[in-house]
């Protein structure tokens, strides 16, 4: 899809130096492929990213959980019982997304990188020195939704990642913590193709890049690593340092649930 004029949108929007707040003038959707579990590597999951790039900072999430948040967090507000909400989120046009954590680049200020997630319903935040990834930039050269691209490569969080780049969207942008090409990064694949993305669409936007306002657990990376990879590894033992206990089923075997909460966990960083 080809976008006009897209320069000039980059131009005027790059003089802000505000990074409290900032709109987002691009949208990029990708459709994106993983393996979580390397136990059962032939379990595919899907999803649908969104990149909003603005002024200063961008963000990445998942449009199927925003999607169902969206309408959840609507019928809430409006005093909905939890039956009437169960049974309008079986309706729902996204299909159902087992991430739900958020990428803020630049965020909250030049230089910094913000990342949020919901562990077992309660949220966690941590903000961390932006890392860059060191680029190879190759000749290979491929066309995405009508737009000419080149191939980079890099070693980056533990994977070697295998991207396309286009110099005709100048954004220094790209899926995921990916970043920092003379262009908009439009797909992306580590070299085991355990994270796949590929984007669909380019839009213009014009929506409001910010944090929700929520009740936030702040740790450092190292901890916020260590939660999101217990919690999706073994939910039991994350529960347990908390005081609290996996949900077992009326009349089920709390070992089966511990066994099927349990699972190599396959990190997309290493």
């Amino acid at each position: 899809m080809r976008l006009q004029p897209i320069f000039f949108f980059i131009l005027l929007f790059s003089a802000s130096t505000l990074y409290a707040q900032d709109t987002a003038f691009l949208e990029c959707h990708y459709a994106e492929t993983f393996r979580d579990n390397l136990t059962k590597k032939d379990i595919i999951h899907q999803d649908e990213m969104v990149l909003r790039i603005g002024k200063t900072s961008s963000e990445f999430f998942s449009l199927w959980r925003r999607g169902r948040d969206h309408v959840t967090d609507s019928l809430s507000s409006k005093g909905a019982s939890l039956n009437d909400i169960m049974v309008t989120r079986e309706k729902i046009v996204y299909p159902v997304s087992v991430q739900y954590y958020t990428i803020y680049k630049n965020y909250p200020e030049k230089g910094m990188l913000t990342q949020t997630d919901n562990l077992a319903m309660q949220h966690y935040m941590c903000t961390e020195k932006m890392q860059t990834p060191d680029w190879t930039i190759e000749q290979e050269k491929n066309k995405i939704l009508g737009f000419d691209c080149q191939k980079a490569v890099t070693t980056f969080y533990g994977r070697k990642w295998h991207v396309w780049f286009t110099t005709e969207i100048p954004v220094r942008e790209g899926p995921w913590k990916l970043h920092g090409l003379p262009g908009l990064i439009l797909a992306a694949e580590d070299g085991e193709k355990d994270y796949c993305f590929k984007c669909i669409e380019v839009k213009k936007a014009n929506s409001t890049i910010q944090i929700p306002r929520k009740h936030y657990i702040k740790c450092t990376k190292e901890e916020f690593d260590r939660s999101v990879r217990e919690f999706h590894g073994d939910l039991n033992s994350f529960m347990k340092k908390q005081g609290r206990s996996i949900p077992v089923p009326q009349g089920g075997n709390k070992q089966d649930a511990v066994d099927f909460f349990k699972k190599n966990y396959n990190y997309i960083e290493r």
